[in-house]
């Protein structure tokens, strides 16, 4: 535990950074109510459930399985998208810190995604393919949302009420749908039928 700690301030000495700036809560550290970001928040904690999932099924499942090699993908896809999210990688570090557009930055997520989901398409039709499904329309209808609204401003926030609202519904599915695969297959794996499964 020490050591991803002295990393960090390691870090923010190289980088001319006051520790505080590193380890305090941001809403803290500008002296923010509390709820600043709440839902953002939220939003992280549902990619990291769904990584969490799939890596411990993926750790826990039979080697070469193809239900293994989804739930590592899944929890791969969701950590990338944990990660994007809390830093804000597409939309502030890779254009502002990397000179990196973010469109490109936005189609390979997008490329991973797909990827993942028609790779094992066969496996997501069997354990609450209707649950994805509703996440993938309402991931849809945010990113719809976002592209109608465009720069525009509104007073009461009605667009990005609308653009973030359905982004979370979309995330809180894709937790609970990764919830629900690798309880499943686990559940397999435990299974006198499953101990003789490939």
């Amino acid at each position: 535990m020490a050591v991803p700690v002295a990393v960090l301030l390691l870090a923010t000495l190289v980088f001319g950074l006051h520790p505080a700036r590193a380890l305090r809560d941001p809403a803290a550290y500008v002296d923010f109510p509390f709820y600043v970001g709440m839902f953002s928040h939220l939003g992280v904690l549902g990619w990291w459930t769904a990584a969490a999932a799939g890596l411990l099924a993926a750790f826990t499942l039979k080697e070469a399985s193809e239900q293994r090699r989804m739930m590592l993908w899944a929890g791969l896809v969701s950590a990338m998208l944990a990660i994007d999210d809390l830093f804000m990688v597409h939309d502030n570090v890779m254009p502002a810190y990397l000179g990196v557009p973010e469109l490109p930055v936005l189609a390979a997520i997008g490329l991973s995604g797909v990827a993942y989901l028609w790779r094992f398409r066969a496996l997501h039709m069997q354990v609450a393919p209707v649950l994805l499904v509703v996440c993938l329309v309402l991931f849809a209808s945010g990113i719809v949302v976002d592209l109608v609204r465009g720069s525009a401003q509104d007073e009461q926030g009605l667009g990005i009420l609308f653009e973030d609202g359905f982004k979370l519904a979309g995330i809180g599915g894709w937790a609970a749908y990764h919830l629900l695969v690798a309880r499943d297959f686990l559940r397999q794996r435990m299974s006198p039928q499953g101990d003789g499964a490939g």
